[in-house]
């Protein structure tokens, strides 16, 4: 009887360690969609301490993401974004599967808010850097944006905005960016990335790139956006993802946004991620930014994912070269109205021929 009682416990005790829960909140436990028990090996630590040949894994490598998007909206003055879920969809399953991510929050449509984006990113992951030191952390939105040029200000669009005009149910970015300093502070590398129309009003000032030969030894944390704050962005229809993530994602589950020579390094960092948007966005339609979350600390490190891949490079043609934009992250007033030569706008409105309904007419 003392045999299975000793058994009993010892079952019950192995089955404990292995049900081992975050540290977070029961309210806001639902939206830690994925959690690796820090008793697990961090999948981050083992994979760089195989490429650069250290002899420990590190324990204090951990990796974190915060992946958040509206892609429906609660009123019919707001067109929803189907290409939203495709992006969230396509993020969240790389980070989970291919880059074997510890810890994935995962905030949509109602719950992009700010109560949840303040408790995880001021308060729940401040914590978690400070345990694990060189933690590597991203923060993915996309979703409808808007601005106010009067006071040259950036929001997100929350799921209850009335309009897109609506600032009382929209983020302000540079709220967003208060909450993100804490990151910076705890953080060892950090990548923001917005898809949002408007969303390079995240970006202050010019990014002076250093050497990159100590990105992984050195704090870094940076913010690319898909366009620039005076900038629309766009997906190429309803059923497809972003033209920003679709670029990223292009990139990363190929292993071509490594860049290095003979297929790269087996690494590929943010600056890399931006090269490769550079090369692949659409032409004079969304430019992409890249700015510093915390200059001028971080000129020298920068966020890195693994390839897993290791095999080809990006110096390939330019992509999505036929740019026939159906969906816009913001208002359509004028969405598709860009500077263009008579030859391909024969009505002089400011929209190509090949997208405007009505070439031989003025007016959209």
């Amino acid at each position: 009887m003392k045999i299975k009682i000793v058994i009993a416990l010892l079952s019950s005790t192995l089955f404990c360690a292995a049900q081992v829960t975050p540290p977070v909140s029961n309210y806001y436990k639902r939206h830690l969609i994925h959690y690796n028990p820090s008793s697990q090996p961090s999948f981050f630590s083992s994979a760089m301490a195989n490429l650069f040949n250290d002899r420990e894994k590190d324990p204090n490598r951990r990796s974190f993401a915060l992946i958040a998007g509206v892609s429906a909206y609660a009123s019919s003055n707001i067109k929803d974004l189907n290409p939203v879920n495709i992006d969230l969809e396509r993020l969240v399953d790389y980070l989970k599967n291919d880059q074997k991510f510890d810890e994935i929050i995962f905030l949509k449509n109602k719950d992009v808010k700010a109560d949840n984006l303040r408790y995880f990113l001021y308060e729940y992951l401040p914590k978690r850097f400070k345990k694990y030191s060189k933690s590597r952390f991203l923060f993915a939105y996309s979703g409808h944006g808007s601005q106010n040029t009067v006071q040259n200000r950036g929001y997100l669009v929350k799921h209850n905005a009335r309009s897109l005009n609506d600032r009382t149910n929209s983020i302000a970015l540079t709220e967003l960016g208060s909450w993100l300093d804490e990151i910076t502070f705890e953080c060892f590398q950090s990548l923001v990335l917005i898809n949002s129309c408007y969303g390079g009003h995240f970006v202050e000032g010019p990014l002076a790139f250093g050497e990159e030969n100590g990105y992984t030894t050195r704090k870094g944390h940076h913010v690319i956006t898909a366009g620039g704050a005076d900038e629309k962005v766009f997906a190429p229809n309803a059923n497809s993802g972003s033209y920003f993530f679709n670029i990223i994602m292009d990139g990363l589950e190929n292993g071509k946004a490594d860049m290095g020579l003979n297929g790269g390094d087996g690494v590929i960092t943010s600056r890399e991620i931006m090269s490769y948007l550079e090369l692949k966005s659409p032409d004079d339609y969304q430019i992409p930014k890249m700015g510093n979350l915390m200059p001028p600390q971080s000129n020298d490190g920068y966020f890195y994912l693994y390839n897993t891949h290791k095999s080809g490079n990006g110096n390939s043609t330019k992509g999505y070269s036929e740019h026939h934009f159906k969906v816009s992250f913001g208002d359509d007033d004028d969405s598709n109205k860009k500077v263009v030569s008579s030859v391909n706008d024969r009505d002089g409105d400011g929209i190509r021929n090949d997208i405007d309904e009505c070439p031989d007419e003025s007016g959209a």
